[in-house]
């Protein structure tokens, strides 16, 4: 989950959402946080933190090995977010392990994942896209709304501050 929120404000939310764990990178510059929570028998090991990224490796009574997790929020800067697809890529397991990856990646794999904004530029990252090739990603089937995200919709105002 990726959100402005930090400190204590972070902690008392969390706490209100009822997750008995939970580990987050806080929100610096262009960044906002990213959030890891759960819940149950779920273990979760953090192996490598960036302001972009939570990378972790979870086991649990559900699962028949573990996996690997990556949520990240890539910084809407393009240029803080340069290195990224490489830093990502060197996280593959490349094993056969399963490795879920997911978040805000703020780039597009296909221009009709996109609505509205300027006309006429190419909002397509081939980074992101030469990433997800080479990794050989699957896109997760979602159910939906297609968008889930639109300009002027902030987390306060969903949750309460």
């Amino acid at each position: 989950m990726e959100t402005w929120l930090s400190g204590g404000k972070a902690d008392r939310i969390i706490s209100r959402m009822g997750f008995q764990s939970s580990f987050r990178v806080e929100a610096q510059e262009f960044c906002g946080g990213i959030w890891l929570l759960w819940n149950g028998d779920i273990s979760v090991n953090v192996v490598v933190v960036s302001n972009q990224f939570i990378h972790a490796i979870i086991q649990g009574v559900a699962l028949d090995c573990p996996c690997y997790l990556t949520v990240v929020y890539a910084s809407p800067q393009a240029h803080y977010r340069r290195h990224l697809w490489d830093q990502l890529d060197e996280l593959n397991p490349g094993d056969e392990s399963p490795w879920l990856i997911g978040g805000d990646f703020n780039a597009l794999l296909h221009l009709e994942d996109r609505r509205g904004g300027q006309s006429g530029r190419n909002y397509v990252c081939r980074k992101f896209q030469n990433f997800v090739f080479s990794c050989a990603l699957q896109e997760v089937e979602f159910k939906g709304s297609k968008f889930t995200w639109s300009r002027g919709i902030c987390m306060n105002d969903l949750i309460g501050s």
